[in-house]
């Protein structure tokens, strides 16, 4: 994926960068400003200076003199790398039989998410309900943000989150809410009893 670098105080000269599978090589041009066609550089400013490894980049990273800079995002202390659509498996194809919550979870840059719930069993006139919780930065408390229609049947069900989305609370198997996703979120499991429950819950984060 290319990538460019956007200068900071520290950098000195800036250039479109690449990445090999490796490690990210400066693109050379000609004297006309062209890109040389083939011709990569392992530095980020001349001949000679080591690239930066894309294993040695991680999330939380604090280190001021990263020369790499356009793929993070500054979230107040540290940096962390910008991600493009995610998929997640969060809750395996599994009998379930009371209320749960989801681990939380952490969205980096997504404006929302597509979550999706495959029900296998169903115990009779039992119901499960689905929440999106924001967590609290403040004593760590769970705040519903929206609750979706009860489930009393098997199926598969989809849940959409997204700013500007046409909101369709309580429309059969695809319901969606015109809201944002927080950066730290978790999905609740309210189990009208204590009847058996098979399903699994994969979910996509939308840019």
């Amino acid at each position: 994926m290319d990538a460019v670098y956007i200068p900071t105080p520290e950098s000195g000269p800036v250039g479109v960068h690449a990445y090999d599978g490796t490690n990210w090589q400066k693109l050379l041009g000609n004297s006309d400003g062209l890109i040389k066609p083939g011709r990569l550089d392992h530095s980020a400013y001349g001949d000679g200076i080591a690239t930066l490894p894309i294993a040695s980049i991680i999330d939380g990273d604090g280190n001021e003199s990263l020369d790499l800079i356009a793929p993070f995002m500054f979230k107040g202390s540290t940096l962390d790398r910008m991600r493009n659509n995610q998929e997640v498996s969060l809750m395996p194809d599994i009998v379930r039989s009371a209320t749960h919550t989801s681990p939380d979870q952490t969205n980096h840059n997504a404006r929302g998410v597509y979550i999706m719930i495959d029900i296998d069993a169903q115990p009779g006139a039992e119901t499960l309900t689905i929440s999106v919780q924001a967590k609290m930065l403040i004593a760590a408390h769970n705040l519903v943000i929206v609750t979706f229609t009860a489930i009393s049947s098997e199926g598969k069900f989809s849940y959409i989150i997204y700013p500007g989305a046409v909101e369709t609370i309580g429309g059969g198997t695809l319901e969606a809410q015109a809201l944002p996703l927080p950066r730290t979120w978790n999905i609740n499991f309210n189990h009208s009893s204590s009847g058996d429950w098979e399903y699994s819950l994969s979910y996509s984060y939308i840019l």
